[in-house]
This record gives C-alpha cells, structure tokens and sequence, in this order.
C-alpha cells in the first residue's frame, strides 16, 4: 500500500510548519512523519520565509498568530515570490474569531484547519491540499476582507515600515550570503582533487561568512589549509569552530575566524552550520575522486605492466645466447623501469663481472661506459654487495647527493656518480634454482621519478623472467659446452688409442724381424710395455671415474709413509720426465709423514698430477713435488714452469673433459684432474688449482687428513 507522503513511487513530500508553539510543532510532525512525510520547521515567520525560499517544500503549513509578524502578513509575503506562488499555504489556528477564516484565505491561504487538529484526518487533509484543494470566498465577500487585509497591511506597514526594511535588508544579506556558500561548494562533483578543492572553495566560504580567514582542519592527511582575506590575521577577536563530518564520520574542523568588531551574530550559527556541512560533502566527494582516480591510475599501470612483461618474456625467450640476453633485460629496463639499468653477474670464483650498463640518455653515454669500470666486490659495503650476499632486493627511495661519497670507491667513481646524478634506485637479485646469478640495479634519474614498493615488484617480476631467460642460456650454453668437451675428449681418445697402437704395431714388427737380436727385441719390448702401462692407466681412469659417478668405488685405507707413495708415483712418471728431458725436484721432510689413505688411490692421484705437469711443461722444463704436515693436515704440491691456466679457467680445470690447451698442442684427455678431485674428496681432502696466467707455470695444491676411518662412496 503506498503511504500518504509518497504517493510518486515512493519520493517523499517535503512539508514546511511554521509554529512559534513547540508542542504544537512535536505533534504535528509525529503525525505528518507517521504518515510518510517529510517535516522541516520554522520557530517564527521571516525564517520561515527564509527556509522556504533557500529549500524546495510542496506545502506549507502556517500558524496564524505568530510573534512580530503574524501568519496574515506572512502568508501575504510569502505570496509576493514567483517561486512560491503555485505552493498549496494552508492556516492553522486555535484562536479562531469572527472572519478569520475568511481574512485568511483572502491573505493567500489555500486552507485553513483549526486547532486542535484531528490525528486521524489531518494527513488525509494534507494530501488533499497537496492534490489540488482549494478553499475560497465568495466575491463580494473576498472584497469586503480582502480591503480590510490591505487596510491592515498599510497600517501595519506604515507602522513598521523601517521594522520591514531591516526586515528585507535582512532576508537579502541572508540571501546573498547562502548564495555566496552555494556558489563556493556548487561543484561539490566536479572533478578536483582535495587541495586543488580547498585552495578554491575557502576563500569563498569566508566571504560569505564576512571572516578574516577560514581554516579547514583534516583528520586525515593531517594539517591545515588557510584561506585568508584581510590581513593582518594576527588581531583576530573571535573564533568559531564546527565539526566536519560525513555519515557520522568525522572528518575534521572548519574555523572561522573575525576581526574586532566584525564577529558572527547568534543567527549566524545556523549558516555556519550550513556551510560546515558543505563543506564535509565538498570534502568527502574530493577524497572519493582522488580514490577514483589513484585507483583507475593503478589498474592502468597494472594493464600497461602486464602487457610490458608478457612483451618481455617473449623478448628474453627469443634468444638462447647469454650475453645477448643480459643486454636484452638492460634494454627492455631502459626507460619503462629505469633511466638506467647496471646488470653484475657472479662469477664461479665469487668476483663480480659487470656486464651491462645501459643509460636511456645518450648524453650520458660516456658517464655509463665509465660506470662499467667501477665493478663492486661482493666483500664490501654497498646496496649491490649487499644484494649478492643476501639473495635480497633493495629500494633507496631517495638519494641526496651526501651520499654519493659513502657510495664512490674512489674520486674517479664519484665524478661518474655526480654526472649521473641518481634520485632513486633499486638492488634486485637474479635468482635461479636457489642460486644468486647476480643482481640488476633499475636507477631512477629523471628528477620526478621515486622508486615505491609497486616499483620493486614490478622490477622483481622483469628480474625474474630474465633469471629464467639467463638460465636457459646459461644451460644451453653448458649444454653446449659439454656437447664440445664430449666431441673433443673422443677425438682425442681417438688420437691417444692411435698413437699409442702405433708404437706397439712397431714392436711387435721388429720382434717378428730381428728375433735373434736381443737389444732391438729389448727395445721394442720396453716400448710396447710403456703403451700398454699407459693404455692400461688410460682405461683405468675411464673406469674409476664411471665407477665414482655410480658410487662403486671402496677405499682401502691403511697407515702409509707418504714419502714411500711418493716415491712410487715418481717411478711411474719418471720415463715421461725423461723423454722430454725435463728436471724434477723432490722435497720431502727428514721426518715421515704417516698417512691414512688408500695407498694405489693416493698414488693414481700423484701420478696423474705429474703427469698433467709434464704434459704441460715444455722441455727442460721444472717440475717440483713437495710435502709436509700442517697440524692434523698433509699438504703435497706439484708445481710446475709449463704454460699456466688462465684465471678463468682455474675454477673448471677440474671438470670432466675440459682442456686448457687446444687439442693436438700436448693437451690430454681432460679426465686425469677429475679423477683427482673424485679421489682426494673421497679421502676427505681438498685440492686446488694456482697460476699467475698463462706462461706462468702452475701448481696444484693437495690438503689429506692425516687419520679417518675407511670412507666407502
């Protein structure tokens, strides 16, 4: 069923009651409200006039005998405005005499109920009115009163003729005032952000309230915001303060403040009120917008940082070359992420190679190439160090130029930083499989430019596509290193098998030829029993390293004289010193050195070091074998004045099939330093590769436990 007060699908009829009484004002809003209307009142005529020409109202509902200005005079005013002239204006009165009824509907009236008004048929009453009732006087009648209204207008006119002016003064600065507040907040929807809002609207507002100055107070972001109009501010008198407040949320203050002898008047707090509440809306509908808007700015960044990713990644799976897929991640950086983008890797021996700087401006093209000489050590302090020891990003939002020099590692790396001139940055890491692979550091130059955390995820995700990309090309490039290595080792094995089948093809032809001659027969024997002894090692080592790699390998170990193992690997060694006529120093200690290790284990591994050492060592060539206790530790070097080992290969020497000389040029098989690391880390033991470089010779350094239990792998 549709209520009395809404019969237009359910909009509410907005009422107006004019009622200096009240109790009168409770009981006919209780009813009215019950019925579905909406009641606004008014304690006395001109502000009743007031609040019907500042808010739209369907009818108006007038107590005739009003303070100062009764309900005659104030239905006569209220008629004068074009506005109100259709509004239905109906009388109530309890004091009714003789033709009051009459002057009433003759002063503009569209009815007139008496008091006490009937509950149950006043809402009835009050949806008649509004559908269109009216109530009216005869002709002739209307006249007789209606020359009595005016007689009484004039005279009431005349006598309060400067009462009617200060009146009318009154409702026009009223006036002009609340259009003042509405011209100050009218686009409470528009689209502008809180401080653009304030900066606009206050000065406005503190015009229509005739303040020095008025000052917004947020909860949230925290401050003020002045709007000031008259100076000097420092001789404000009075002070008002007004809550701001939203849906109950409160918001903040608004406060307005006077001159001497300018402040508010009493009637003033209801305007002030009014605009307070402005304001709040005016407020609230600005943080709404900047919501919108950051929100709308977020989800298009979001858009735009998917798509640049999925962009990405098909670049960065393009290739499968390492070094072309560093310089892909600084180029794809440069300038959606960064300004300029540094890529340092990880090397196997723990140093930092710098592989790519790329700046967006090529004005400082030569800055960033200087950049490129200044690699930071993983043992030092700085947000890239810092990033390869950790695993762990880094953001420096902001970087003053104080602190340039805490970061410089010497004046030359300072003058490259200051010409940069970095505002932000961020350390991210490359990670791959658990391993750190490097780290790229996405620097900020432009001045408006502050790394924020969606700045490092967005980074963090490019990173990690290109760790994936680099660890495909550095598998593949493995891969293909061993796909090398492979090749190489069995055309070497090959040329090995066939060098040495040609001496024992040799022998075994001159055995058959000089049969009865006892030195050559001799000869050939010892030549044919060389390259057997060395084929026999050859295949041996093939087999230890196969039987090392499936866990078959059992260590015998028992106490030995490590002079006596020594001695042994020097025997086996020894004609190939000699074929190439080279000189070998022994050093060992008076005292034994007594050691608990699988004796032919510990020999195959001597022996294969001297024999590398003669590989590479040309002839007249040095080679020194020495040993000695450290603590509870054996130490046995072989040290040699052969061809050395570049630094970047002193970390893969001991990897299965890897050469550091071409193939042909006295290299061998690249398994003999494999079996020896396998051997000496089943001892428990360790052994390392050194060399100043290439033609600087090279030594290998052995460290065995003295005593262990017997270890089975």
């Amino acid at each position: 069923m549709t209520q009395a007060g809404a019969p237009h699908g359910g909009k509410r009829e907005k009422l107006l009651y004019i009622e200096d009484d009240p109790q009168s004002r409770t009981l006919v809003r209780s009813v009215l409200e019950a019925a579905g209307y909406e009641v606004m009142e008014a304690e006395e005529g001109l502000s009743g006039i007031e609040r019907a020409l500042r808010e739209p109202v369907n009818l108006i509902l007038l107590d005739l005998n009003l303070p100062e200005v009764d309900g005659h005079t104030v239905a006569a005013i209220l008629r004068t405005f074009p506005k109100l002239s259709a509004t239905p204006i109906v009388g109530i009165t309890a004091y009714a005499g003789e033709g009051d009824r009459e002057r009433t509907l003759v002063a503009g009236c569209d009815g007139y109920i008496p008091k006490p008004i009937d509950v149950d048929r006043f809402p009835q009453q009050i949806t008649e009115f509004l559908a269109g009732k009216r109530e009216r006087v005869p002709a002739d009648t209307e006249n007789v009163f209606l020359r009595d209204l005016n007689q009484r207008l004039v005279l009431r006119l005349l006598a309060q003729l400067d009462e009617l002016k200060r009146l009318n003064n009154h409702v026009e600065e009223r006036a002009r005032r609340l259009e003042e507040i509405h011209e100050a907040v009218r686009d409470l929807t528009s689209e502008l952000g809180l401080d653009a809002l304030l900066k606009r609207m206050l000065p406005s507002v503190a015009r229509a309230l005739g303040a020095a100055e008025v000052i917004v107070e947020l909860h949230q972001p925290p401050g003020a915001r002045l709007a000031p109009t008259v100076e000097p501010t420092s001789l404000v008198d009075v002070e008002w303060k007004f809550p701001l407040a939203v849906r109950g949320r409160p918001l903040g203050f608004i406060i307005a403040r006077y001159l001497p002898g300018s402040g508010p008047t009493p009637e003033d707090e209801h305007l002030f009120k009014i605009v307070a509440n402005h304001v709040a809306i005016a407020i609230e509908n600005a943080r709404l917008y900047e919501t919108e808007r950051a929100a709308h700015a977020a989800a298009e960044a979001a858009r735009r940082r998917a798509a640049f990713l999925a962009e990405a990644s098909a670049v960065l799976a393009s290739s499968l070359d390492y070094d072309a897929t560093l310089s892909e991640v600084a180029r794809l950086a440069v300038p959606s992420v960064a300004d300029l983008c540094v890529v340092d890797m990880l090397e196997a021996d723990g140093s930092v190679r710098r592989a790519v700087v790329f700046a967006g401006d090529a004005d400082k093209g030569e800055l960033a190439s200087a950049l490129r000489r200044h690699v930071p050590d993983t043992g030092s302090l700085g947000s890239v160090a810092e990033t390869l020891r950790s695993g762990q990003p880094l953001v420096i939002a902001d970087i003053p130029d104080s602190l340039l020099p805490s970061i410089a590692r010497d004046p030359e790396h300072l003058r490259v930083l200051r010409g940069l001139a970095p505002k932000s940055a961020m350390v991210v890491p490359i990670l791959a499989r658990g391993r750190t692979l490097g780290a790229i550091t996405f620097v900020a130059v432009e001045a408006g430019r502050r790394y924020e955390p969606a700045d490092l995820h967005f980074a963090e995700d490019l990173t990690a596509r290109a760790a994936l990309a680099l660890d495909n090309a550095r598998l593949y490039r493995e891969a293909h290193d061993a796909d090398r290595r492979k090749d190489q080792f069995l055309a070497v094995l090959a040329h090995e098998l066939r060098a040495s089948l040609a001496p024992i093809a040799s022998g075994v032809e001159i055995v058959r030829r000089y049969e009865e001659e006892e030195d050559a027969v001799r000869r050939a024997c010892n030549i044919i029993d060389r390259r057997v002894q060395y084929q026999t090692r050859l295949l041996d080592d093939l087999l230890d390293l196969a039987r090392i790699g499936h866990g078959k390998i059992d260590l015998q170990k028992t106490e030995l004289n490590l002079a006596s193992v020594i001695a042994n690997a020097l025997d086996v060694t020894r004609p190939l010193v000699e074929g190439r006529q080279q000189r070998l120093s022994l050093s060992l200690p008076e005292t034994p050195i007594m050691v608990t290790a699988d004796a032919t284990r510990l020999e195959q591994v001597i022996v294969n070091l001297l024999t590398n050492a003669v590989r590479y060592t040309p002839s007249g060539g040095l080679i020194w074998v020495a040993a000695e206790r450290e603590g509870d530790t054996v130490v046995v070097r072989v040290r040699d004045t052969g061809q050395g080992i570049p630094p970047e290969m002193l970390q893969r020497v001991f990897d299965l099939y890897t050469q550091v000389g071409p193939s042909g040029e006295g290299g061998g098989l690249g398994i003999g330093l494999a079996l020896v690391q396998r051997l000496v880390h089943l001892h428990g033991g360790t052994v390392d590769a050194h060399s100043e470089g290439p033609g600087r010779g090279a030594e290998f350094v052995v460290r065995l436990p003295i005593t262990g239990g017997p270890r089975t792998t």
